[in-house]
């Protein structure tokens, strides 16, 4: 079965892409700073699906963890997805 990785899976972009992807047979890698909130959601994903979802704890500003991140992964995906980013105040956004 295809697999996908999802880094900054806590988000509802993340959960709304990792929904789509289990109703076509992928097995799910949710990764998050805080994989524990995730259970929920790997459980729904795993029973009305019927594929395997992992958690895995990621924390895209530790730079040097990323490498070491990807060799853990007992499974190499198919497809990585990053649902996640940097914003800043949101008035300064606005203007820079």
């Amino acid at each position: 079965m295809p697999t996908v990785l999802i880094l900054g899976a806590s988000s509802d972009m993340a959960v709304a892409i990792a929904r789509k992807f289990a109703e076509n047979k992928y097995d799910i890698q949710l990764a998050a700073r805080r994989p524990q909130e995730l259970t929920a959601l790997q459980s729904d994903l795993q029973i009305r699906s019927n594929i395997s979802c992992s958690l895995y704890a990621f924390d895209a500003m530790n730079f040097i963890s990323h490498e070491e991140f990807y060799r853990s992964l007992e499974t190499k995906p198919d497809v990585a997805i990053c649902v996640f980013g940097y914003m800043t105040d949101n008035e300064v956004a606005i203007t820079d």
